[in-house]
């Protein structure tokens, strides 16, 4: 692949013989090529700033990857193939035969009433 600013270089100059060549004002000349000169100048000012971004975006993405392993390894070894402690059990593991269907799918009993003379747990908190 060709470089643009390369390809820019060489019109510029190619650019800077032709006028000459032609008899055109040197003023002329030397405003057209510093004008590219500009261009160039800006065009690689402008790549030096966004490879440096990416520069520091890669750097904090990185920096962030090694946090998110060392949390992973602190909650319990996720290198070594346990599950997360955030996952939810497969079907496969948690057992769907009717018997288990049918006891996650029962209503708890209510809760019996107070002794007398008792206060709830809410109330007792002061």
């Amino acid at each position: 692949a060709v470089d643009p600013l390369e390809m820019l270089d060489e019109v510029s100059k190619n650019l800077q013989q032709h006028l000459w060549e032609r008899g055109l004002g040197v003023g002329r000349v030397a405003e057209g090529v510093e004008s590219m000169e500009n261009v160039v100048a800006m065009v690689r000012e402008e790549r030096a700033r966004a490879k440096q971004q990416l520069e520091e975006e890669r750097e904090q993405s990185r920096a962030h990857q090694d946090t998110i392993r060392r949390l992973r390894e602190s909650l319990g070894g996720v290198n070594s193939g346990d599950p997360s402690p955030f996952s939810t059990p497969h079907a496969s593991e948690r057992g769907t035969d009717k018997e288990s269907v049918s006891q996650m799918a029962t209503p708890r009993p209510p809760t019996p009433p107070l002794p007398p003379g008792t206060k709830p747990f809410e109330d007792s908190i002061e």
